[in-house]
């Protein structure tokens, strides 16, 4: 069973790595690709990151984002709307969670109940079915448990000693610190 436990977490260490590689090289060359046109049109309207999606759906879907995002952190941290979203305009969302000792879990909790509310919106406005919007939460559902159970791995990696406690907060702490800069 030992070694078994081990040749998983070597085959999840790897997939970890090629997938982290290959995902930094992909987000490298959306920001190498990012045209002035597309940055001057957007002016100020967006938080700091990639141009990545720029359609209008997207940026609907993004826009409401950033909207609650600001919105719960204000509430989180008893500021105004209006001072956290121009924070968040400035720096990536993790920045702005440790500038106001927000941890992303308080975030996520604080989050759901709103996203949740916004999906039963569009049911009821007819954006979409009660079908659709089952397909949403259960993906919702179905993220926290995939975030739980790749902690638990990576955890698992640490106690068979096929990784450092200090490899595996670096991987867990992925996504959370601003990235270096250029």
């Amino acid at each position: 069973m030992k070694a078994f436990n081990k040749i998983m977490a070597g085959f999840l260490m790897a997939a970890l790595i090629v997938s982290g590689s290959a995902f930094a090289a992909q987000k490298a060359s959306d920001q190498t690709t990012t045209t002035a046109a597309a940055t001057e049109t957007q002016g100020d309207a967006v938080m700091k990151h990639p141009n990545k999606h720029n359609g209008p759906l997207e940026m609907l879907g993004r826009f409401q984002f950033e909207n609650m995002a600001a919105q719960t952190i204000s509430e989180l941290a008893s500021q105004p709307v209006e001072t956290v979203a121009a924070k968040l305009k400035q720096d990536r969302l993790p920045k702005v969670l440790k500038e106001y000792n927000i941890t992303k879990e308080v975030f996520q909790t604080a989050m759901k109940p709103k996203f949740i509310a916004l999906v039963h919106k569009r049911v009821e406005d007819g954006s979409i079915t009660a079908a659709q919007e089952t397909l949403i939460l259960e993906a919702l559902e179905k993220q926290g448990s995939r975030h739980a159970i790749m902690e638990k791995l990576i955890q698992n990696g640490v106690t068979a000693g096929i990784i450092t406690q200090e490899e595996a907060d670096r991987m867990l702490s992925r996504g959370e610190e601003e990235p270096p800069a250029e």
